[in-house]
């Protein structure tokens, strides 16, 4: 068997050139690839008013609308919600300051060659921190802010175009393929875009029974603004592993701060324990995970690789843009083992 240096070493600059063009060009990647993830969701709502004589442009712009608007239905709802939770913030203070004086206590106590540490010094030196870099925090802030909003519309206008352009897209992605291969070529697209569909409805899916079980179990805890807190929960497992960590965290800490029970934040704590451990082996793998195919292996690579290339949304995409790629490999004889090696039969 012999081995050509020549074509490996093609193959890997190749490699190493797209993971380049990803990291510089994420800024007009992201979103892109939200839009078009976007635009698999809202095609059939297009074609249900296509179907009934509605031009494409008007049916592009009525579902757009419309899906924005329950967006800023759920927004504004969240919002109130969060409302009620700032006006916890000084009986949430009140608690954290007495949690820090009891630890601090105990730190004196039980360290006693140590100098003792005042609570007031640490106290001060923190407000001193915080004025100083109170002015960077707030332009941060707007930064991020104008940039998201930014980003947000620049996405729905990709959705609009993408949803006016696709059949010209389709048309010539299908004339430069040879005319044995346009059946082909038509079957791949049919197969990428279900992936992207069967991805983003089955995560709402899951989204939505999150957030109902968290809302739920925080509710029978009788935690105030259970449902911001149950639906932030949700929304931070959008991000795979790292997210329902983190969003577990939340309603604990928010939990015991506002009641000063130990045995409720506990109770809650368990209660998403149980709720996660049920959602990751059980209904993600049925909901999601069938609709993407990919083996554990393919997922949590792909996860790190879409984190260092482009942050929190590339750990978002990356997965169903693997996925999709994984399709894309399938229907071409040298990259069948490519598929392979992303499926979930490599473990037969």
């Amino acid at each position: 068997m012999s081995i050509s240096f020549q074509e490996y070493f093609y193959k890997i600059a190749c490699l190493a050139g797209l993971i380049l063009f990803l990291y510089y060009a994420g800024p007009i990647l992201i979103p892109v690839t939200f839009a078009i993830l976007i635009a698999l969701i809202i095609l059939p709502l297009c074609k249900w008013f296509e179907n009934r004589k509605i031009r494409r442009e008007i049916s592009s712009f009525i579902s757009i609308l419309l899906v924005t608007l329950f967006i800023g239905l759920i927004v504004t709802l969240l919002w109130k919600q969060l409302g009620k939770l700032l006006g916890d913030l000084s009986l949430m203070q009140f608690r954290l300051e007495k949690l820090f004086d009891d630890s601090l206590h105990w730190v004196n106590s039980n360290f006693s060659s140590t100098e003792p540490i005042a609570s007031e010094d640490i106290k001060d030196s923190s407000i001193d921190m915080a004025k100083e870099s109170g002015k960077s925090i707030v332009s941060n802030s707007i930064l991020f802010t104008t940039n998201f909003f930014m980003n947000a519309l620049l996405t729905m206008v990709y959705v609009f175009l993408f949803l006016i352009y696709r059949g010209g897209v389709r048309k010539v992605i299908l004339s430069l393929t040879s005319a044995s291969n346009v059946q082909k070529v038509s079957e791949m697209i049919a197969g990428i875009s279900k992936v992207g569909q069967s991805y983003i409805s089955g995560m709402g899916l899951m989204l939505l029974i999150l957030g109902t079980c968290n809302s739920g179990i925080l509710f029978l805890f009788h935690i105030d603004n259970f449902l911001f807190l149950g639906c932030l929960a949700a929304l931070m497992a959008i991000v795979p592993y790292i997210g329902t960590t983190v969003g577990a965290a939340i309603p604990v800490v928010y939990a015991y701060l506002t009641t000063g029970s130990i045995s409720t934040a506990f109770g809650i704590l368990i209660s998403f324990w149980a709720v996660q451990l049920i959602e990751s082996n059980f209904l993600t793998p049925k909901i999601v995970g069938g609709s993407l195919n990919l083996n554990a292996f393919a997922s949590i690579v792909s996860l790190i690789a879409g984190g260092y290339l482009w942050g929190i949304p590339g750990m978002i995409l990356f997965l169903p843009i693997t996925a999709m790629f994984r399709v894309f490999c399938s229907y071409y004889p040298s990259l069948k083992p490519v598929s392979e090696l992303l499926g979930q039969n490599i473990s037969k």
